[in-house]
């Protein structure tokens, strides 16, 4: 009797490390649960600006914020991720390195119906990111600021 409750209590024990990692997994990884699935039925064009946040989250910005307001601050709730129909319309990483001091994006595509991470998200940190807007691109392009406008 006390090898088979040994056993019992051991499996238990087992049981529960696993559902221990598996949760931890799931706090610190975007996996499959974390996107989102069902895209709107209106395709759009929008303008967004980078936003070099020093933690994973969203980090674009839609820049009719800062058009509307003159002295809008970035807020957090206002960004969102983008997501590429395919992998090759991903953006170059001369955009993110230098270009985005430079230019905006104008994207078209449809948002995402619930917040998520997009499926092709590039974790930086061992933080993941809260769940925020999506928007998949099918096109973009990179356009030059004009004079009035610049990146906040």
């Amino acid at each position: 009797m006390p090898k088979k409750l040994f056993i019992k209590v051991f499996v238990i024990l087992i049981v529960l490390v696993l559902l221990m990692v598996l949760n931890f997994y799931l706090q610190s990884t975007p996996t499959f649960l974390d996107r989102p699935t069902k895209l709107s039925s209106i395709t759009e064009t929008i303008e967004l600006n980078y936003v070099n946040w020093a933690c994973d989250c969203a980090n674009f910005i839609e820049t009719k914020y800062a058009l509307n307001d003159p002295n809008y601050e970035t807020q957090e709730q206002d960004c969102i991720f983008i997501e590429p129909a395919n992998a090759k319309l991903k953006l170059p990483e001369r955009y993110f390195e230098k270009d985005h001091f430079e230019k905006k994006l104008r994207l078209t595509g449809q948002f995402y119906l619930k917040k998520g991470i997009p499926r092709f998200y590039e974790q930086k940190t061992p933080e993941k990111p809260a769940p925020a807007r999506v928007f998949r691109y099918t096109k973009f392009k990179m356009v030059k600021f004009q004079r009035t406008e610049k990146p906040k």
